[in-house]
Order: C-alpha cells, then sequence, then structure tokens
C-alpha cells in the first residue's frame, strides 16, 4: 500500500495524520474532532518488523520519543504502536514469538503487529 492509500484508510478512523516517513505515519484521535487529542497512534506499513529489543527502542527512539515528552501527560498513557505486515511477515512473527515480545513491550508505547488484511 502507499502511504496515500494508508492515510485514506485510517483517516475513516483517526483524525489529523501525517506521514513521518515513507510507510510510517502518526495519527491523532479526537472527539468531537479537531479537539486536543485523546490517543495517538503510530501506524507502520512498510511491513518490516524490528528484530529484537534493541531495533524496537532504537525506532522508537527516532519516531515517538522526539514528540512523547513535549506532549500533555495524559496523553502518554495512549500511544499505540502498530505495525502492519504482509500475510508471510505476519506467520513469520507470529511462529517464532516475536510478534509477542514486541506488543509485550510497553515503552513509549502500546504495541500492535497486525496482518495488512485486517
Amino acid at each position: 500500500m502507499t502511504d496515500r492509500q494508508v492515510q485514506e484508510v485510517l483517516t475513516r478512523h483517526l483524525d489529523r495524520c501525517e506521514v513521518l516517513e515513507e510507510g510510517v505515519l502518526r495519527c491523532e484521535k479526537s472527539v468531537p474532532k479537531d479537539t486536543d487529542p485523546y490517543a495517538v497512534y503510530y501506524v507502520d506499513a512498510r511491513g518490516v518488523l524490528p528484530g529484537n529489543v534493541k531495533e524496537l527502542l532504537a525506532y522508537e527512539e527516532k519516531y515517538i520519543a522526539p514528540r512523547y515528552f513535549t506532549i500533555p501527560r495524559h496523553l502518554r498513557w495512549s500511544h499505540y504502536l502498530v505495525f502492519v505486515v504482509p500475510p508471510k511477515t505476519w506467520r513469520e512473527a507470529t511462529s517464532s514469538g516475536l510478534r509477542h515480545d514486541l506488543e509485550r513491550d510497553t515503552t513509549f508505547a502500546r504495541k500492535f503487529v497486525v496482518p495488512e488484511n485486517e
């Protein structure tokens, strides 16, 4: 999927999406729209997962940390990182335990690994 396609899907459910880098988007969720956000979502649709905790931390420091400490404290509890992966990567991540390891880590954000067809 292109950034534009991903952004179109995300904006049906989330507000104020911006592309951070090709395949990596940051979106906010507000109710009502155009008010202060109550949740921040980072969505990575490149189809690649960090291979270990060190790579995950480097990823978080690159994309999440720069804004994390500048937002209201209550919003820090509402950060989510979603990795969207193709079916083959989904199967490999699930069978190897990588998905479980990533989703168990709560540094900076709750994490989810989802197949691209969801």
